[in-house]
């Protein structure tokens, strides 16, 4: 994530947050790991909404294929939205 971030120019904090239990998944509407927030809004509003859950996470890429980390121009568009660039 890091390094996405500095590709884009953008000055961002990240903090990584470990979600241990259930119910710190679901205090935190957390459906899976990795999940990506920007401004506390998850990068796929389609993957936010399952349930809460301590799994693996997967992101559907445009082609189709399920990933466990969104596509990098994702990352990218949602980190230059936020800074509204």
């Amino acid at each position: 994530m890091n390094q996405v971030i500095d590709e884009t120019g953008v000055h961002a904090e990240v903090t990584e947050i470990k979600v241990k239990t259930q119910e710190h998944a679901e205090a935190l509407a957390f459906p899976g790991s990795p999940t990506i927030r920007i401004s506390g809004a998850d990068i796929d509003p389609i993957g936010a909404t399952a349930r809460p859950a301590l799994t693996c996470r997967t992101y559907v890429w445009d082609d189709g294929r399920y990933q466990p980390l969104p596509e990098k121009s994702k990352l990218v568009s949602a980190i230059l939205n936020a800074a509204d660039l």
